[in-house]
């Protein structure tokens, strides 16, 4: 993105969608930025230009015009690297015109249009010459997203501006005119229990208003106005999947009107949320619901949406939905280590196996480790109890009879589904040994 931050336009500026008869001036804008994209070879023509937009198939194009003039140039498509957003390939603005406000009117023409056609949110990337024009991003509602190799911005106005329960302040707030949150040109966000957040801030006169959006679920989790506030929020930002756990909702009503909440719950991937409930809250109230995180195949990347914990709420009728993203974590983590880089063919290697346990409390583990051609164990079931953090070792045939007399001595039910491992186990193996089945 190449961007301005500062001066006035002396000369009226549309801003429209692109048309072909506009080609040959685009073109010309393009040639005289070349150098600030990177010098790029050769120029642009007309026909390039009409068939490039033609190809790209973006959502719209729009084109700041002086007169018949193409001064600056914005795309707007769906980002496909991600659910739920929209997105702007580009922003260009005519060098001989920065510094007029030409990429403020674009960026608020494709907010405006992400905003009517109802996207949660509207992403852009930039480059690190460019962060000149960072300001002017946060301004319009951008955040920059932390520990990302790019510098990836994310706005969720579109989110803000069409939610029911927050739309009524802004009769008194201008959302642009009234930002006071901090341009600083690093990245955003508050870290809080492992989740980062970003928070919206408007003030005037007459009125204040705080939202606050959740990185990893791309949504809302806090709303704070002058007449109450609702907070979503737990104890941890990383579940092992398997279990059920607490999220809680803070309610404090600053008017002298009783204030009517209504909770509903929504699954959200592999989160399972079947919760309503319905309060009158005179003062301030918390609620406690409970959730369950489902299995994964694979731990989610952190640059994407997350599974989130999603929750319909009514604010004395006015509807808001709240989406606090969550790390699904298998339960246990495996590694199996030896302590030689090589291994030889007859000899008796001792190796070490770590369990990492992803509930907060001890569990049991039963597991099982398959014989190949060319490697053999000594014992094909291992049974263990494994507090967090905590690893097991493989222990000598002796030592692994004795621990696994006394496991079955105090876990009666284990027993049975050892023997019948065993037996499989055995059995394969006796199988996989015989000569006859190797012709």
């Amino acid at each position: 993105m190449n961007e301005e931050s500062k001066g006035n336009s002396q000369s009226p500026i549309r801003i429209v969608e692109f048309e072909e008869e506009y080609a040959g001036s685009l073109a010309d804008m393009w040639n005289e930025s070349k150098e600030e994209w990177g010098g790029q070879d050769g120029n642009k023509t007309a026909t390039q230009i009409k068939t490039g937009i033609r190809n790209e198939g973006n959502i719209k194009d729009f084109v700041a015009l002086e007169g018949t003039t193409v001064v600056g140039y914005c795309s707007f498509t769906e980002y496909e690297d991600d659910e739920g957003a929209s997105y702007i390939p580009l922003l260009n603005v005519r060098p001989s015109y920065h510094g007029k406000k030409i990429g403020k009117k674009l960026l608020l023409k494709a907010l405006e249009v992400a905003v009517e056609q109802q996207w949660p949110r509207m992403d852009l990337y930039t480059w690190s010459s460019n962060v000149k024009a960072v300001p002017l991003y946060k301004k319009c509602g951008f955040f920059w997203e932390k520990d990302n190799p790019y510098i990836h911005l994310m706005n969720f106005m579109p989110t803000v501006l069409n939610t029911e329960a927050i739309k009524p302040y802004f009769q008194e707030l201008d959302w642009y005119d009234d930002v006071a949150r901090e341009l600083l040109v690093e990245p955003d966000g508050r870290v809080e229990k492992g989740f980062h957040f970003y928070e919206y801030l408007w003030k005037n006169e007459q009125e204040t208003l705080k939202v606050e959006f959740c990185r990893r679920g791309r949504g809302l989790r806090l709303i704070d106005s002058r007449d109450y506030k609702v907070v979503c929020y737990t104890d941890q930002n990383e579940f092992a999947f398997g279990k059920s756990y607490p999220v809680y909702y803070q309610i404090i009503n600053k008017t002298d009107q009783p204030l009517t909440i209504q909770l509903k719950g929504r699954d959200d991937k592999n989160i399972r949320f079947s919760f309503a409930e319905t309060v009158l809250v005179e003062k301030e109230e918390i609620i406690e619901a409970s959730f369950y995180v489902d299995g994964i195949e694979e731990l989610v990347h952190h640059d994407l949406t997350h599974p989130a914990i999603t929750t319909e709420i009514g604010i004395n009728g006015k509807k808001a939905e709240f989406r606090l993203g969550i790390v699904p974590k298998f339960p246990l983590d495996l590694n199996f280590k030896i302590p030689h880089k090589e291994s030889f063919v007859g000899k008796r290697e001792k190796g070490f196996i770590d369990v990492e346990n992803g509930f907060d409390e001890a569990v049991t583990v039963n597991f099982r480790l398959q014989d190949s051609s060319q490697l053999q164990w000594e014992e094909k079931g291992i049974l263990g109890e494994a507090d967090p953090k905590i690893a097991i070792r493989k222990m000598s045939a002796s030592d692994l009879a004795k621990s696994r007399k006394e496991l079955f001595r105090r876990r009666r039910g284990m027993q049975a589904p050892w023997l019948a491992e065993f037996c499989e186990q055995t059995g394969m193996q006796a199988f996989l040994n015989a000569t006859q089945n190797y012709p």
